[in-house]
């Protein structure tokens, strides 16, 4: 877990310092998974070292957040203990100027207990909007983080949802796209959300779908 613990503190404290050092400064930070969570606790330490006390740092923080969940289930979050916590973020956080165990109830469902610290929980708390991936996903997320805000209905809570999707005819080969032309019509790709071009594929024969799989298959081999 140790490594997982650098690589996250470099994706997320390595990340704001180099954008730091580039010059570069963004309205919203956007932490996709829990991974990128301490993009937080730079964003933090710098508004601190700017003159700011640690409630309105956490405020600018929190406005100009947003944190994606793609992950359905509890078991799929990181979650690191105290002491590992601790080896990486103390100094960060003496720096910042609050009690250590304020930041370690940051990332806990249950604030003054000894649960490990939660990543996915500490995105929440520093983050001012959150999002699933699709509309159940959003759904099964509010109940997911439910014990995060406790003493409201899942229907209540702040996760939206944001419906994963591709540019087909920039993500599809050129060997799909004839496929698609081909059975729904040269200007499929002008209605794309017309489900009844999208039932043509019952008429197409499952030989000729199985030889197109194979044919990709062989190309990304190849």
């Amino acid at each position: 877990w140790e490594n997982r613990m650098k690589q996250e503190f470099l994706l997320g404290v390595g990340g704001i310092l180099l954008l730091n050092k580039l010059g570069i400064k963004k309205d919203v930070y956007h932490m996709n998974e829990g991974h990128a969570a301490f993009i937080s606790v730079q964003r933090l330490l710098d508004y601190v070292e700017s003159g700011l006390n640690f409630n309105v740092a956490l405020e600018l923080v929190r406005a100009s957040s947003l944190y994606t969940v793609h992950t359905p289930v509890p078991a799929g979050h990181d979650y690191f203990d105290e002491p590992l916590i601790a080896k990486y973020m103390k100094p960060i956080i003496g720096k910042i100027g609050i009690p250590w165990q304020q930041f370690m109830d940051m990332g806990r469902e249950n604030p003054g207990s000894n649960e490990k610290f939660s990543m996915s929980v500490f995105a929440l708390n520093t983050a001012q909007e959150a999002n699933g991936v699709s509309e159940l996903h959003g759904k099964v997320s509010k109940e997911m983080f439910r014990p995060v805000w406790k003493g409201y209905f899942p229907e209540e809570l702040h996760v939206g949802y944001v419906t994963n999707g591709v540019h087909l005819p920039s993500w599809a080969t050129s060997s799909m796209k004839a496929f698609y032309e081909k059975h729904f019509g040269p200007k499929f790709y002008e209605d794309e959300g017309n489900f009844d071009l999208w039932k043509k594929i019952y008429q197409v024969s499952d030989d000729e779908i199985w030889k197109q799989r194979m044919h990709l298959k062989k190309k990304l081999v190849d």
